[in-house]
């Protein structure tokens, strides 16, 4: 019965835990729940990764771009004043649009990071999440096999009231009881508050526990 307290026990506080993630349904199907938000956040995080190596190399493009523009727009060398000055201005005019688009570039990656940042904080806390309910039904399961456990015990249990002083072999040998002195120690082990030493004599009127050997043989025999 302790056994069952405890796991009891155990089930009430992961329960409590777990009230903090407003989780209203059944163990099992939160479970289902949880493995199927995990993949789509797992499968989100994967898509933002693609994006994110997409923007990179958008950006590079852009860089290579720029490159390539202010390579065609080098060399003074035999131009008046006014061209060189209108070539400056286009050269000027080439790179602050390249360091525009780079900067929208970079925004937009640092947003994709974040964004594969949070999913990855929820893959973790659905993980967390998933092993408290997986947790809890386990618990679950155990309570219900330790409730049979003791439901089984109790039909397996008989009880006997001496009706007069007798050893635990004598009793044993009693077709009410056993039937064998060879089985005294089925009492001995069931009784140990009420028979200190095997060789003890049971006072009249004691109840002994009697387990069901009948029972202990067809589980042998399985």
């Amino acid at each position: 019965m302790n056994a069952v307290r405890l796991f009891q026990a155990g089930i009430l506080l992961i329960s409590t835990m777990m009230l903090c993630f407003e989780l209203r349904a059944d163990n099992k199907s939160d479970i289902a729940a949880i493995i199927l938000q995990i993949k789509e956040h797992s499968d989100k995080a994967k898509d933002i990764e693609k994006k994110i190596v997409e923007k990179i190399y958008a950006m590079k493009g852009t860089v290579d771009n720029y490159s390539n523009s202010e390579k065609e727009l080098r060399g003074f060398n035999g131009l008046g004043r006014i061209e060189v000055l209108q070539l400056k201005a286009d050269r000027y005019a080439v790179e602050r649009e390249a360091r525009k688009i780079i900067e929208g570039q970079i925004n937009e990656i640092l947003e994709l990071v974040k964004q594969w940042e949070d999913a990855k904080t929820q893959i973790k806390e659905d993980r967390k999440l998933l092993s408290l309910r997986q947790k809890i039904t386990e618990l679950e399961t155990n309570v219900k096999d330790e409730k049979s456990v003791i439901q089984l015990n109790k039909e397996n249990i008989e009880y006997y009231e001496v009706k007069s002083d007798a050893t635990l072999k004598q009793i044993s040998e009693l077709p009410e009881v056993y039937g064998n002195s060879a089985a005294w120690r089925y009492l001995f082990d069931a009784n140990p508050d009420k028979v200190k030493d095997p060789g003890d004599t049971v006072k009249k009127g004691t109840v002994l526990v009697v387990p069901n050997l009948k029972v202990e043989n067809e589980f042998g025999n399985l």
